[in-house]
């Protein structure tokens, strides 16, 4: 992909980084508006996520070229030549990943990374594309090897989730609203402490952020942020139960820059303190213990 155009983010993974040698993550990137086309032979794998704007896709052996509605996804491998991107005077917003490794390889003569031919394929669930993106490239900047090989078996799993789809075609019927969000508070309830951007959400509904917010507590209950905070307070609650990890850290781990607002927070939802809640059921546990003992 030229570098001449600008990216949002992009991180890269270095030799120390993993220990999953089969597979590298050559970049994790976001650009926010790409506005030149691509035509080009690939020397790598990758996987590209359009999200919003509109574009053209040509094919192999595609005398023309494709109009494309996003949000659709697509693959590249070495040898491929492409031709894709958005027109004179468009954009759109594309998320990629590129791959080298054996494990890439594997992929894709499993027909995980694409088919005979580059193609495109509509994407039913962007939000959960969005957040392994995210969960991709936060593992990358945390240099911590566990995390990052934890995030490439997910990316593994997301692909063959994907595989086992039979490639979704465009004619299914919506998906209703109650439907959409369930299906995203379980995505977040899978991973709650990840950084969510609700306005992008509502964007991807295809709504203002004041609608998806009405919409989403008339069939929720409570608001998204409620819930997310709701989701993110029951997985701290374990820490404090389970380990001894500082409540500063839970807090930065839950997305707390200060831990006083954290604190503040914690309490709104157990009414009672971090550390008070951890002294408390850490002692109900010793004292089962004792009993069974």
């Amino acid at each position: 992909m030229p570098d001449t155009i600008p990216y949002l983010e992009l991180f890269s993974e270095i030799p120390s980084d993993s220990r999953m040698d089969s597979l590298r993550l050559v970049g994790v990137g976001h650009y926010l508006k790409k506005t030149e086309l691509v035509d080009f032979t690939f020397n790598f794998y990758a996987i590209g996520i359009v999200l919003k704007g509109s574009g053209v896709f040509r094919q192999i052996n595609q005398s023309g070229v494709q109009r494309v509605n996003p949000p659709f996804y697509f693959f590249v491998w070495p040898g491929v030549p492409l031709y894709y991107g958005p027109q004179r005077g468009e954009w759109w917003e594309e998320r990629f990943i590129t791959l080298n490794g054996i494990r890439p390889a594997e992929w894709h003569a499993l027909g995980w990374l694409g088919e005979t031919n580059p193609t495109y394929y509509p994407l039913l669930d962007p939000i959960g594309a969005i957040n392994l993106h995210k969960h991709l490239g936060q593992a990358l900047q945390s240099r911590d090897s566990s995390e990052i090989d934890y995030a490439k078996l997910c990316l593994e799993r997301y692909l063959f989730d994907l595989a086992g789809q039979g490639k979704p075609v465009t004619t299914q019927s919506p998906v209703p609203a109650h439907q959409r969000y369930a299906a995203l508070v379980e995505q977040w309830r899978k991973n709650p402490l990840v950084s969510v951007d609700m306005h992008e959400v509502a964007r991807t509904e295809g709504l203002s952020y004041s609608r998806f917010r009405q919409s989403f507590a008339k069939e929720q209950g409570l608001s998204p942020c409620a819930c997310l905070l709701n989701l993110r307070m029951e997985v701290c609650a374990m820490l404090l139960r389970t380990t001894d990890t500082p409540v500063k850290e839970i807090a930065f781990r839950a997305g707390y820059s200060c831990s006083e607002t954290f604190i503040r927070a914690f309490h709104n939802a157990y009414a009672n303190t971090p550390n008070s809640y951890r002294q408390t059921h850490q002692h109900l546990s010793m004292r089962g213990t004792n009993v069974s003992e």
